[in-house]
């Protein structure tokens, strides 16, 4: 009976014989991000106020923390700012966003930098 012809193989770094074909190597080629990475992106940078931009640190409005209650229910948590009551998400002075508040520590946004201040 007659035998069909042997492709040979290809050598894999290892020196070992490499049986999947370049077709499916290129396609699972590592310069192709992963799934997860491109469905998550990095969450931004949050700086300390001494690490944010000069300009940026003389535009920041001067705030007087008064205390802060904090919740595992995000809805319960509040700032008290220059005697005020603020929730996260609000805007307590025109451009500066509370982000998150923490047990010592919250996160504001001002004109696309987060940093955080603690108290």
């Amino acid at each position: 009976m007659p035998t069909a012809p042997v492709s040979p193989r290809r050598q894999s770094p290892a020196g070992g014989a490499d049986p999947t074909p370049s077709a499916e190597r290129s396609a699972a080629s590592p310069a192709t991000p992963p799934q997860a990475q491109r469905d998550h992106p990095a969450p931004p940078r949050i700086y300390a106020r001494n690490e944010l931009p000069e300009e940026i640190r003389r535009q920041l409005p001067t705030l007087s923390i008064g205390g802060s209650i904090y919740s595992q229910d995000r809805a319960n948590r509040f700032l008290i700012i220059n005697g005020q009551v603020f929730y996260e998400g609000a805007e307590p002075t025109p451009g500066l966003v509370i982000e998150q508040i923490g047990l010592k520590s919250a996160v504001l946004r001002f004109k696309n930098y987060s940093y955080s201040i603690g108290y």
